[in-house]
């Protein structure tokens, strides 16, 4: 018994669908074949921020969250959760008190701020303040000069914003306080910065640096600057 041989199923189709088959075939604008996509690799720096920030990261937050589900349970999710923001807020914190922000609402008001009822602009101590300074100034030492004047300050300070003042600010955490009204506060900068310089970076304060800070002060110190 002969079997008959297998056509090909496209031999059995109608000739115009053949024509139109090969047709397609022949059009070059269509894609007939799988296009090989070469490999995308990232940049280094995500390959090290990966490996040395992102995956050491993950790591320690998924043991503490295991050791916070094995010793506190269904608590141990609220617990890592309440330590994120904990930390969110303090890292926040920070930021703020980095820029100066911490306080900015009350910024406006306290520039605005008129003097102490009661307190009146004696220029007595100002001409004693100077005087004592260019005593020492007199004698080449600058730096004791501008640092009496910055001592000075803060006495000025304390006696208009007296309510204001505590005991923990610094003379950089001051020069960007909001309780010195603005026009005041560059000119108490200048003389904070002079002292830090010659007192914690090893600069020598120099006659015209002095001189920049007597004035400054002398100009700190007046009642124009601290409407």
């Amino acid at each position: 018994m002969t079997v008959p041989a297998v056509q090909p199923v496209l031999l059995r189709l109608p000739p115009a669908f053949m024509a139109a088959h090969q047709k397609m075939l022949a059009d070059s604008s269509l894609q007939f074949q799988w296009m090989t996509i070469p490999e995308i690799k990232p940049p280094a720096w995500l390959v090290w921020l990966n490996k040395w920030v992102i995956d050491p990261v993950a790591r320690a937050v998924g043991t503490m969250f295991h050791w916070l589900d094995l010793h506190f349970g269904p608590y141990g999710a609220w617990i890592f959760w309440e330590l994120v923001v904990a930390l969110g807020m303090l890292i926040l914190y920070f930021i703020l008190r980095h820029f100066g922000w911490l306080h900015f609402w009350q910024r406006k008001r306290v520039a605005e701020e008129n003097d102490p009822e009661g307190w009146q602009f004696d220029p007595a101590p100002l001409h004693r303040y100077l005087a004592e300074a260019d005593a020492l100034a007199g004698t080449g030492d600058y730096e004791a000069a501008a640092h009496l004047l910055l001592l000075r300050s803060f006495e000025d300070i304390a006696a208009r914003r007296s309510n204001q003042l505590r005991p923990a600010h610094t003379a950089r955490e001051m020069a960007q306080a909001p309780i010195i009204p603005e026009r005041a506060r560059p000119m108490f900068a200048l003389i904070a910065a002079q002292v830090e310089l010659s007192l914690f970076g090893d600069a020598r304060l120099d006659a015209v640096g002095w001189e920049r800070c007597r004035d400054a002060y002398r100009k700190f110190a007046m009642p124009g600057s601290w409407i």
